[in-house]
This record gives C-alpha cells, sequence and structure tokens, in this order.
C-alpha cells in the first residue's frame, strides 16, 4: 500500500492524522511515517511504515472496526 502526504488517516482508536512526509532513519535506512495529529496540541509523531500498516483486527480496543492500524479516509462532498 502506498501512504500519501498530505492526505489524512484514521487509526483504529478513531482519532485522525495527517501525513506529513516519509522519511528515512539515518540508522537503519528504513522508511518512516512522519504524521501530525489533528487533535489536542498537533503533535508530530512517526512510526515505522510496516507498523504504521500493522494488522490489529482483534484488539479490544479497536473501535473502529479497521483491519489495519491506519486507513485513509475519503471525505465525500456535500
Amino acid at each position: 500500500m502506498k501512504i500519501e502526504v498530505g492526505k489524512i488517516y484514521r487509526n483504529f482508536k478513531g482519532n485522525y492524522y495527517i501525513i506529513e512526509m516519509i522519511a528515512k532513519d539515518s540508522s537503519t535506512l528504513k522508511l518512516r511515517v512522519i504524521y501530525r495529529e489533528l487533535y489536542g496540541e498537533g503533535e508530530l509523531c512517526d512510526r515505522s511504515i510496516d507498523e504504521f500498516y500493522g494488522d490489529i483486527k482483534d484488539r479490544p480496543d479497536n473501535i473502529t472496526k479497521q483491519k489495519l492500524r491506519f486507513e485513509k479516509v475519503t471525505f465525500q462532498k456535500c
């Protein structure tokens, strides 16, 4: 799956985030997702791409019933 910079994603706990950039970890050279909270203080966060798309469907705190930790949100125009 391709992570799209500038798009909004929802995590399995129901919070929304915008993807700021994809960065390379200088130690491991693996790609990381840099994203910003769209609530609270709007803090920046980061995760490995594997963890970003991690399978979480069997977690009891998965209130959105998503299969993946983050899923892209598409909004319909009114």
